[in-house]
Parts: structure tokens; sequence; C-alpha cells
């Protein structure tokens, strides 16, 4: 399945864009003629890792454990990162600093935003774009 896109998919002022697909055009570049398709290599890893991460996220809040948060944050953060998820990525980068300072406070509402983000993205990732 190829995500190419012709068109620059227009968000809702309400919904910002969730992937950046210039990253992702910027991936193919690198790849040589008749190789398989990096990028979508990558999706496919991110669609596979995104699930579990997020749960982790979550289990790492409720039970209090801000090293954990912050290692799983940490990992999507990068996972998302390099695909143009930039929203999950930002989220993920808020969730890092809560457990990296220890304190879990305001981490419950930041993670039902980044469990929206992670929803959007992963729907965004599995549509075929033109």
């Amino acid at each position: 399945m190829a995500l190419e896109r012709t068109a620059v998919h227009a968000a809702s002022p309400a919904e910002p864009a969730v992937i950046d697909w210039a990253v992702l055009d910027n991936l193919r570049t690198l790849q040589e003629d008749g190789q398989a398709d990096f990028a979508q290599s990558m999706i496919d890893l991110y669609l596979e890792s995104t699930p579990p991460l997020v749960e982790a996220i979550r289990a790492a809040i409720e039970q209090s454990q801000a090293g954990a948060l912050q290692h799983s944050a940490h990992t999507l953060k990068g996972n998302s990162h390099s695909l143009g998820a930039f929203l999950v990525a930002d989220l993920c980068k808020r969730l890092e600093m809560i457990g990296r300072g220890g304190s879990l406070e305001g981490a419950s509402v930041l993670f039902e935003d980044l469990k929206r983000a992670a929803e959007r993205t992963v729907q965004e990732f599995l549509q075929p774009h033109l």
C-alpha cells in the first residue's frame, strides 16, 4: 500500500494534521530504485509498536512509575518524530518530561490527548493515500 500524496490533506481547524507527509517523502528519496518501500516498512513497524507503547504509558501513569513513563514516552516520541507524526511526538515529549520530573501530576489528562492523537495517527497511516 503506497502512501504517496499529491495534495496535502487539510485538517479541520479543530483538529490539526497528525502527520507531516513531507517527512515520508524525504525518507523515500533515500532509497534506491527497485528497493522495497522503506517508508512503508517504517510505517508498518510504527503500526505494530504504537498500541503497546500507548498501553505502557497508560500503565506507568496508573501505577505511578515515573521512570517507566519516561522510557515509554521517549520511545514513542522518537518513533513518531521519525515518521512526521509530530502531534504524537510533542505529547510524548511532554509526558517524558513529566516522568523525568518524578511527579506524575497532569499526566493523566495529557495521556487522554495522546491516546486520541495516536488513534488518529494510526488511522491516518492505515488509509490509502494517493
